[in-house]
């Protein structure tokens, strides 16, 4: 009875922390983090997908990238959903660029996280919503969208820093 009585903790505290992905519920207290060691992770955790998809992936990531504050993992997962919705689209992209910068305007400034996507059968836009708008905010993200027929599209995810 006590192994069943774990194990249902266990699988209770999963199905928590995956609705609170779902529905953009913060799930941990605000922490600084790298996201260049996020980005690796996103990339890491999305290669067997990019390798069944028949996709390379390539990393532009500068070192000296600030630090965001919130909580890494969700900010990692609302990402990799991303990802590999991209991924698992009817004609996934050839190559799958993940890029981090540095951006300015006035006295603000933000950490832009690049998902590009390049290959034939790349669509302009997206067929429905790219990334939840409420999973976004929860890690206090905005998304922008540019394409290119020749050059696939480029996804910007910016965060305040």
């Amino acid at each position: 009875v006590e192994d069943a009585q774990r194990a249902f903790t266990r699988i209770r505290k999963w199905i928590d922390e995956s609705e609170a992905i779902v529905t953009g519920r913060p799930t941990a207290a605000p922490e600084s983090f790298g996201p260049l060691s996020a980005v690796r992770e996103i990339a890491r955790r999305a290669a067997r997908v990019c390798d069944s998809a028949g996709t390379s992936v390539e990393l532009l990531i500068p070192t000296d990238t600030p630090e965001l504050v919130g909580d890494e993992g969700r900010f990692v997962e609302v990402l990799l959903r991303f990802v590999e919705d991209r991924l698992a689209a009817d004609a996934p992209p050839e190559r799958l660029t993940l890029s981090v910068r540095v951006a300015a305007s006035g006295s603000e400034r933000c950490l832009l996280i690049g998902v590009a996507e390049h290959g034939p059968g790349i669509q302009g836009s997206f067929p429905d919503e790219p990334v939840s708008l409420e999973a976004l905010a929860s890690i206090d993200g905005a998304i922008c969208t540019a394409s290119n027929e020749a050059l696939g599209r480029t996804t910007l995810f910016s965060f305040p820093i």
